[in-house]
C-alpha cells in the first residue's frame, strides 16, 4: 500500500516556486524555437528545401505512426542525413522532451493541491495564490504557444526517426511526447477537460481578486492616498503603507490574464453574479493579453476556436464576449489615457521630491514602488494594445487614444526614480533594517504571545521568522551581506502548511499574524531584494520586441520639441534590453546585448541627427538674416522708397517688396511660435536631454551622449561649408569670398551658441574643420573650401583671363573685366576679396591654391621649352651674329612665346595677389610672429640656405628676389637644370626679339587708369623676371643679371632700329614704338636686380618720360577703333 505523504512532505511550496521558474525557461525556449522555425534564414534546411520534401508530408500526414521503412525513397533520403538532422534537430527535440516533464510536474502540484484541500486567497495567503495563478496561467500560455509551432510534428517525428535509424529504437520519450503532442492539438480543449478538476479552487481563488481588482481602477484614489506627498505635508516623513502592502504592486494586466484564462479554464460557468462581473469587467478593460515576449493573444480570436464555437454553453457566451471586446476596443484606451495623464503629473512630482530630499525615498519607498507598477502597467498595455487592434474596429476608433505624445517623459520620470532608487540604496536598506527590528519584531512577539498554538505546532518556523527579523538588527558593516530569501520562503511553506483541509493551525483564524508577517515581507524586499522589486514594478524590456512601437514613440519624442528633453530616456531604457533573457536560455544573451547597444546607439545618433538638422536650419536663417544686412540690399530699400514716394505704380508692380532686417523678431503674441522658434526651443531641449547624463550605462557598455552629438555635428557640417560656396563647375560661378566669410561667420556664430547649453567645444570642432579646409580635401574625400575655389582661380578665371576680356590692373592691385564679360573679376580679386579669402583658407589654403598655379605655370614652361628647342639653331646663329632686328622673322612661333609668358605673368600676378591678401591678414592678426619672420629674413643667409629663406618668406605671403617655389617646382620635374641654361638663355633673347611683335595686337593699348595694357602685356615684366631668376639662381645674381641686362640691351636695340627705319619708310603704315618703351621700363621696375640707370645705358630717360607722355596723349578717336575691332570691348573704371 503507497505511502500517503502529510502535507508538509509534500513540498508544495518549493514546487510551486520552481514550477513557475521553469516554466518561464520553458516559455524562452519554446518561443525561440517558434521564431527559428518561422524564420527563412534560421530554419532547418529540412523544412524548406525540396529535396526533403517527400521527408517531412510524410511525417505530417502518419504522425504520430511514423515509418520511414515502409517507403525506400523516403527512407534512403532520411539515411544519407540522419546524422546531420540528430544534431540541427537535437535542441528543438529536447525542449519538447522538458516540456513534457514540466506538464507532468505541474499536474502533480495541482493533483496534490486539490487533493489536500489547499485553498488560496488573496488576502489571507498571497504567495500560495500568487504561485498558483501563476503556475495555471504559465502552464495555459505554454500549451497555446505550443499548438502555434507549426512544425512541432515534423520536429519530434523526424528526430526519432533519425534516432531510430541511428541507434535501433525509438527515443525512450518519443512515445509520450507523441501523446502530448496529439492531446494538445487543440490546446484549449484538453486544458478546459485538465482544468475541471481544479475548477472549485481555481474560480475561488479568481473571487478573492475582486476586491483588489477593482481598487486597481481608482488611480486618482490610490495617488491622493498613498502617494501624493505634497498634498499631505505633515504626514511627509510617515512610513507609505497600505493594508494590502503586498497586493498593491500586482499589475493589472497580470490580474487580467488571470481572470480571462481562469475563466475560461473554468468554462464560463458563472453561478453567482460576482464571477461573472469580474470576468465582464476584465474583458472590457484590454482585449488582447502576452502570450510570451510579442506573441498576443486577442480575447476575440481566442473564443473563435471551432472546439468553443460547437459548445453549446460556451457558444451562448460568444455574443457578450464580442461586445464586450467591442467595449474595450473603443472605450478602454481613452481611460487609460487618462489614467497615464494623471501618473505623469504624480512620477514627475515624486521625482522633483525624491532628487530634492533624498532622506525620504525610505519612508516613501512602497508608494514610489505602487506609482512605478501602475506606470508600468499602463505602457505596457499601450504597447500590447496599440499593435493589435481588431482589423474591424480601426476605422471605429481614435488613432490618437492609443498613442502617447509623451511617452518619453513617462519613461524619463520611471527610469529617473530606479535611479535614484538605486543611488541611494543604502538609505533604503537602513531604514527598514531599522524598521523590522523597531516595529515589526515587537508586532511579531505580540501576536505571537496571543496565539500561542503557533509556536506550539510550528515552532521551528516560529523560531526561523524571529531569527530572520533579529539578524537584520545588526551592525552597518553587515547590512549588506543580509539574505532574506530563507525568511520569505519560510512564510510561504507556513501558507502552505496552514491552508490544507485539516491543518494544525487553521490560517483563518489568525488575521492579525497575516497581516504582521506580510508586512514584514515586504519590508525584507528593501533590504536584500529591492532590486527584484524595482524589476517587478520598472522593468521595460517588454520594448525590445516591440521595435516598431519603440521606434515610432521615440521619433515623436524627439521631433516634438516640447518633450524632446525627455528623449534620452529611449536610449537608457536600452539597458532594460538584457533582462529579458532567461538563464534556461543562454544563447540568446549575447544576441540581445549586442542589439540592446546598437538600439542605444541609434537612439542617441538620431538624436544627434535632429539635433544638427534644427542646428542646419538655424545657420541658413542666421546666413538669410546676415545677408538682409549687406550694403546691396540697402540699395534696394533706397530705390523702393523712392519708388514709394513718386507714386510710380509700375515700379512698384516691378520692384520686390523689401523685407527690413529685424522685422522677424516683432512678435503680436508669444504663443504665435514661428518655425525658427520651434527649431531654437527643440535644440535647447535636445541639448538638455544629452548634458543630462555624461555617461549611459548600456549592459556592458559605457556611451557618452555629449560625443556623439560631437561626432554627428562634425560630420554634418564639415561638409556645409564647402556647400557654401555654392560653386557650379557649368557655369563657373562660385561665391564671392566677402559672402563665403560672412556666412561662415554668421553659422559659426549660431554654432558656438551651443555652448551655452552644453560642453561640446564647437570652438575645437570649428577649428578642425576649417582647418581641413585648408587642404585640397577633406577626410572624407570630398573637397573643401581650398580646393574649390583652387579649381575656380586656374580653371575657370585664368581661362577667361586667357580667352581674353579680363585684364590685371597693377594700381588697383585686381582683375578687371571687359563689360561685354559675364563674369566680374573685380568682384573676385580686389583687395578686399582676396583678404577675407586669406582669412578664410589661411596660409595652408592659400598655399594650395598656388600650388595649382604653379602646375600650370610648369605646364607652360614646357612647352615655351620646346618652342626655343625648336629654334634653337636659329638662334644660336642670330646671338653669335648679333643680327637682332627683323631676325625674328626667321624663327617659329614667336607670337605662341610672347602669349605664353603673357599667360605665366599673369598666372604670377594672381599668385602675387594671393600672398599679398595673406601677408595683409598676417600682419593683422599675427603681428608679432610676423615681425620674428621678418627679422629673421632680414638677416643675410648662407647661400646653402638662401632657398630655404625664401620658402618661408612665400608661405606668408613676402615677396623674394627669387621664387623658390617656382625653382623647386621646376627641378621637380627637370626644366632648371643645368644642361638647359643654354636654352634658357636662349630663351631671352628669343622672347627680346618678339617683343616687337606685340605692336600687330590691337588690345596692346596702355591705360593710364590701370597701369597697364589691355591685353595684360605688363605682365610679361613679372614673368620675365621670375623666369630669368629662377632659371639661373644656380650661378647666383651675377648669372640673374647678366641675362636680364642681356634682354634689355636686344629688346631696347630691336625697339630703337625698328623706330628708326619708321622714319625712314615713310609708305609704312603709322605705328606707336611709345608703348614698348613704358614695357621696358615696367621690366625694369618689376626687377629686384635691374636698376634705372641699366636701362639708360640703352635708353634715354627723356625717351621712356617722352613715351609715358605720347602714350597718354594718343588720339581717343583712335583708340576707339581699336577698341571696336575687339568687339567694341571697353572698360569702366570707377
Amino acid at each position: 500500500m503507497d505511502r500517503v505523504y502529510s502535507i508538509e512532505e509534500q513540498k508544495i511550496a518549493e514546487k510551486l516556486t520552481i514550477l513557475n521558474t521553469r516554466c518561464t525557461g520553458m516559455l524562452t525556449q519554446l518561443y525561440n524555437v517558434k521564431k527559428a522555425c518561422g524564420d527563412s534564414k534560421s530554419r532547418p534546411k529540412y523544412f524548406s528545401e525540396k529535396n526533403f520534401e517527400p521527408l517531412t508530408s510524410r511525417i505530417q500526414k502518419k504522425f504520430p505512426n511514423v515509418d520511414m521503412s515502409k517507403d525506400k525513397v523516403v527512407s534512403q533520403l532520411l539515411k544519407d542525413c540522419h546524422q546531420d538532422v540528430s544534431s540541427t534537430l537535437h535542441y528543438y527535440y529536447q525542449t519538447f522532451v522538458e516540456i513534457l516533464d514540466f506538464v507532468d510536474s505541474a499536474r502533480e502540484v495541482l493533483t496534490s493541491m486539490n487533493v489536500g484541500g489547499i485553498f488560496c486567497d488573496f488576502a489571507i495567503n498571497f504567495d500560495l495564490s500568487r504561485n498558483f495563478l501563476d503556475l495555471v496561467t504559465n502552464y495555459c500560455k505554454l500549451m497555446i504557444l505550443m499548438g502555434r509551432v507549426e512544425d512541432r510534428k515534423v520536429i519530434v517525428g523526424l528526430f526519432n526517426a533519425a534516432y531510430e535509424m541511428q541507434n535501433g529504437q525509438s527515443e525512450q520519450s518519443f512515445h509520450r511526447l507523441t501523446s502530448m503532442i496529439v492531446e494538445f492539438d487543440n490546446p484549449l480543449k484538453k486544458l478546459m477537460e485538465e482544468f475541471s478538476f481544479h475548477s472549485k479552487n481555481l474560480k475561488a481563488t479568481l473571487l478573492s481578486l475582486t476586491e483588489i481588482y477593482r481598487e486597481k481602477f481608482a488611480v486618482k484614489e490610490i495617488i491622493n492616498g498613498l502617494i501624493s506627498i505634497v498634498s499631505k505635508p505633515m504626514l511627509i516623513k510617515n512610513v507609505a503603507k497600505t493594508p494590502k502592502m503586498r497586493t498593491d504592486l500586482i499589475l493589472r494586466n497580470t490580474m487580467n490574464e488571470w481572470i480571462i484564462v481562469g475563466f475560461l479554464l473554468h468554462q464560463l460557468q458563472f453561478s453567482e453574479n460576482e464571477s461573472h462581473s469580474l470576468w465582464k469587467e476584465a474583458l472590457q478593460d484590454c482585449f488582447c493579453f502576452p502570450l510570451y515576449r510579442d506573441e498576443v493573444v486577442v480575447v476575440q480570436r481566442l473564443y473563435e476556436t471551432p472546439y468553443i464555437q460547437n459548445n453549446k454553453m460556451l457558444s451562448k457566451r460568444f455574443k457578450e464576449i464580442a461586445d464586450y471586446t467591442s467595449f474595450a476596443v473603443t472605450q478602454s484606451a481613452v481611460k487609460h489615457k487618462e489614467t497615464r495623464n494623471i501618473l505623469k503629473l504624480s512620477l514627475n512630482e515624486l521625482r522633483l521630491i525624491f532628487t530634492d530630499q533624498p532622506g525620504l525615498v525610505g519612508p516613501k519607498a512602497h508608494a514610489a514602488m505602487v506609482l512605478l507598477s501602475l506606470t508600468k502597467n499602463e505602457i505596457q498595455w499601450l504597447v500590447h494594445h496599440s499593435e493589435n487592434i481588431p482589423l474591424k474596429f480601426r476605422n471605429k476608433v481614435n488613432a490618437d487614444d492609443y498613442q502617447e505624445d509623451n511617452l518619453g517623459e513617462m519613461l524619463f520620470c520611471l527610469l529617473e526614480i530606479r535611479a535614484l532608487f538605486k543611488k541611494h540604496a543604502d538609505i533604503v536598506r537602513d531604514y527598514f533594517v531599522r524598521y523590522i527590528s523597531e516595529v515589526d519584531l515587537p508586532k511579531f512577539t505580540e501576536v505571537c504571545k496571543k496565539h500561542p498554538q503557533l509556536d506550539e505546532e510550528y515552532h521551528q518556523l516560529m523560531v526561523s521568522f524571529a531569527d530572520a527579523m533579529k539578524g537584520v538588527s545588526l551592525s552597518e558593516e553587515d547590512q549588506k551581506n543580509h539574505n532574506l530569501n530563507g525568511f520569505r520562503l519560510d512564510w510561504f511553506r507556513f501558507q502552505a502548511y496552514t491552508s490544507a483541509a485539516k491543518p494544525l493551525v487553521s490560517i483563518r483564524a489568525i488575521p492579525e499574524f497575516i497581516t504582521v508577517m506580510d508586512a514584514t515581507i515586504s519590508h525584507s524586499y528593501y533590504i536584500d531584494g529591492y532590486e527584484k522589486y524595482l524589476d517587478g514594478t520598472s522593468d521595460l524590456s517588454f520594448l525590445f520586441f516591440f521595435s516598431n512601437f519603440f521606434r515610432f514613440n521615440f521619433g515623436n519624442c524627439i521631433e516634438d520639441y516640447r518633450f524632446s528633453r525627455y528623449s534620452i530616456a529611449f536610449a537608457m531604457a536600452c539597458d532594460h534590453f538584457i533582462e529579458c533573457t532567461n538563464k534556461f536560455c543562454p544563447e540568446e544573451r549575447s544576441p540581445i546585448r549586442h542589439r540592446s547597444v546598437l538600439s542605444a546607439e541609434r537612439c542617441l545618433e538620431d538624436m544627434a541627427k535632429q539635433t544638427a538638422c534644427h542646428l542646419e536650419e538655424l545657420c541658413r536663417e542666421s546666413i538669410k538674416l546676415e545677408q538682409q544686412v549687406l550694403p546691396s540690399n540697402a540699395a534696394n530699400m533706397l530705390k523702393q522708397e523712392a519708388a514709394k514716394l513718386k507714386k510710380k505704380q509700375k515700379d512698384k508692380l516691378r520692384i520686390k517688396e523689401f523685407v527690413i532686417p529685424g522685422s522677424e523678431s516683432y512678435r503680436k503674441s508669444h504663443e504665435n511660435l514661428t518655425r525658427i522658434d520651434r527649431s531654437v526651443a527643440s535644440v535647447t531641449e535636445l541639448l538638455a536631454a544629452f548634458t543630462h547624463f555624461d555617461t549611459i550605462r548600456v549592459v556592458n557598455a559605457t556611451l557618452c551622449p555629449i560625443e556623439y552629438l560631437r561626432d554627428v555635428i562634425d560630420e554634418t557640417f564639415s561638409g556645409s561649408f564647402a556647400a557654401l560656396a555654392f560653386y557650379d563647375p557649368d557655369n563657373g560661378s562660385i561665391s564671392r569670398p566677402s559672402e563665403l566669410l560672412r556666412s561662415i561667420s554668421a553659422f559659426a556664430r549660431t554654432l558656438k551658441s551651443i555652448d551655452h547649453f552644453a560642453t561640446v567645444d564647437i570652438g575645437g570642432l570649428l577649428f578642425q574643420s576649417m582647418l581641413q579646409h585648408t587642404q585640397e580635401i577633406d577626410k572624407r574625400g570630398q573637397k573643401t573650401v581650398s580646393g574649390l575655389y583652387s579649381s575656380w582661380f586656374t580653371d575657370v578665371l585664368l581661362n577667361k583671363i586667357i580667352s581674353g576680356g579680363i585684364c590685371y590692373t597693377p594700381s588697383h592691385k585686381m582683375f578687371v573685366s571687359h563689360r561685354s564679360v559675364s563674369l566680374k573679376a573685380e568682384n573676385y580679386t580686389d583687395v578686399a576679396e582676396m583678404e577675407s579669402l586669406a582669412e578664410l583658407l589661411g596660409p595652408y589654403g592659400i598655399r594650395v591654391i598656388s600650388s595649382k598655379i604653379i602646375d600650370k605655370i610648369c605646364q607652360e614652361v614646357t612647352e615655351l621649352k620646346k618652342i626655343v628647342q625648336t629654334n634653337l639653331s636659329s638662334l644660336e646663329q642670330i646671338r653669335s651674329k648679333r643680327e637682332f632686328v627683323n631676325s625674328n622673322k626667321n624663327l617659329k612661333d614667336c607670337e605662341e612665346l610672347l602669349n605664353k609668358t603673357i599667360r605665366i605673368g599673369v598666372m604670377l600676378c594672381l599668385r602675387q595677389l594671393l600672398h599679398d591678401a595673406t601677408l595683409s591678414v598676417l600682419s593683422r592678426r599675427t603681428p608679432t610672429l610676423l615681425s620674428v619672420i621678418q627679422e629673421f629674413l632680414s638677416h643675410p643667409p648662407n647661400d646653402s640656405y638662401v632657398l630655404h629663406k625664401y620658402e618661408t618668406a612665400s608661405v606668408i605671403g613676402i615677396e623674394c628676389p627669387i621664387d623658390s617655389v617656382l625653382f623647386s617646382a621646376l627641378k621637380a620635374k627637370k626644366e632648371s637644370s643645368n644642361e638647359d641654361k643654354q636654352i634658357w638663355s636662349l630663351y631671352i633673347v628669343m622672347i627680346a626679339m618678339s617683343l616687337p611683335d606685340l605692336l600687330n595686337q590691337d588690345m596692346f593699348v596702355y591705360e593710364n587708369v590701370i597701369g597697364g595694357f589691355l591685353n595684360n602685356a605688363h605682365c610679361l615684366a613679372k614673368a620675365i623676371n621670375h623666369l630669368a631668376s629662377v632659371f639661373f639662381t644656380s650661378g647666383g645674381d651675377k648669372a640673374v643679371l647678366k641675362n636680364l641686362v642681356e634682354f634689355i640691351s636686344i629688346a631696347s636695340e630691336c625697339v630703337l632700329k625698328l623706330e628708326c627705319k619708321k622714319s625712314e619708310n615713310e609708305n609704312e603704315p603709322v605705328k606707336h614704338y611709345e608703348p614698348l618703351y613704358v614695357l621696358l621700363d615696367i621690366i625694369v621696375q618689376e626687377s629686384h636686380f635691374l636698376k634705372r640707370d641699366t636701362i639708360e645705358k640703352f635708353i634715354s630717360h627723356s625717351i621712356i618720360r617722352d613715351a609715358y607722355r605720347q602714350v597718354n596723349l594718343i588720339d581717343r578717336d583712335e583708340m576707339k577703333k581699336r577698341r571696336k575691332k575687339v568687339d567694341g570691348r571697353s572698360h569702366e573704371y570707377s
